[in-house]
């Protein structure tokens, strides 16, 4: 659980740092971690276009060992829960799968489609930064990026 708060948490921060950047490029930073029973690997991509970020996909992938299985729930649960406010808002989707002992969470911001207000309730503001501030903030948390 403090895991999927740490990942979403890291996604505010890169979109809260980012907002300039040169033209067509794709950030990409993956995280893999592996705790007793759990292995979670955490994507963020973000793309930026005339100096500035428009979209951010983040992709979050926990596998549970068979005795942790009963847990997937929880994750599910804190998942929906973090982004049921966001179901009607215009430029912002996520969905959970779940498959045996897998559970998959998505959540795609098409920030140039997305109301101040959404951009708001996900911590996302008035975001500035660049490309590699962005780079080295993921870095920093651990990730590694391309």
């Amino acid at each position: 659980m403090k895991n999927f708060l740490k990942v979403s948490v890291l996604a505010l921060v890169l979109v809260l740092v980012s907002g300039c950047g040169s033209s067509g490029k794709v950030l990409t930073c993956t995280q893999t971690e592996e705790e007793s029973g759990m292995k979670m690997v955490n994507t963020v991509k973000m793309t930026f276009e005339k100096d500035k970020a428009t979209k951010l996909d983040m992709e979050v992938k926990i596998t549970l060992d068979d005795e942790y299985k009963s847990y997937m729930s929880m994750f599910t649960s804190a998942f929906e829960s973090q982004y049921k406010s966001l179901k009607e808002e215009k430029g912002v989707s996520y969905k959970s799968d779940t498959k045996g002992n897998t559970a998959t969470f998505t959540v795609n911001a098409d920030l140039t489609k997305m109301s101040k207000d959404a951009k708001d309730k996900l911590g996302f503001g008035d975001a500035t930064g660049s490309y590699s501030d962005n780079k080295k903030a993921a870095e920093k948390e651990g990730y590694k990026c391309k």
